[in-house]
């Protein structure tokens, strides 16, 4: 029996007036999905209805817990990664030297690079089962990129969807595809 993390029966999504997504349905098991499709079409605001952003239904059994990485991600400045990093597990905490990061940095001293690394490393605790990544490797070199998808890989049983535009050929992603075309998200098992 297949357990699914993510599950929409047929709902409409609109963003504003504008409807998205009209009578979707889909049903995620846990993987590892890149969600496509052109600009404007929906791909953020279909990962912030699942995250519970938007206003809208729980799109995941109420014991998974969500974790959403924006494109533009933001912390409190004056904080440094460390403060930020301390809630989590020692993994974490090693992580930050191989993303090339130094852990006294204040956030207001990073790059928007710099800053998404910290949010990737967020994203890699053991505390989420659901992690949604709208445009994460925007302004990340190969090898950053990379060492995400080798840590990402190693959870299990948990459902990743990525949006990103451009990947670079050093980097290889293998994920299931999921299309967003005439109000449907599309998925090929």
């Amino acid at each position: 029996m297949v357990c699914f993390l993510i599950e929409i029966k047929n709902e409409k999504i609109k963003n504003g007036n504008k409807v998205l997504f009209d009578k979707l349905d889909l049903k995620l098991p846990p993987g590892f999905y890149q969600l496509n499709g052109q600009n404007g079409i929906g791909k953020s605001t279909f990962l912030k209805y699942i995250a519970g952003i938007k206003k809208g239904k729980k799109y995941f059994k109420t014991k998974e817990s969500v974790f959403y990485l924006p494109e533009k991600f933001t912390l409190p400045r004056n904080l440094t990664i460390k403060d930020i990093l301390s809630v989590l597990d020692y993994a974490q905490v090693n992580m930050i030297k191989r993303y090339g990061l130094d852990v006294n940095s204040r956030i207001k001293e990073l790059s928007k690079c710099m800053l998404q690394k910290v949010g990737l490393i967020i994203s890699l605790s053991n505390l989420y089962d659901i992690l949604l990544y709208d445009e994460p490797f925007e302004g990340l070199d190969d090898n950053s990129v990379n060492i995400f998808l080798d840590d990402i890989k190693k959870r299990e049983n948990i459902t990743v969807i990525i949006t990103c535009h451009k990947v670079s050929s050093g980097v290889q992603l293998t994920f299931k595809k999921l299309k967003i075309e005439q109000k449907k998200v599309l998925y090929d098992e």
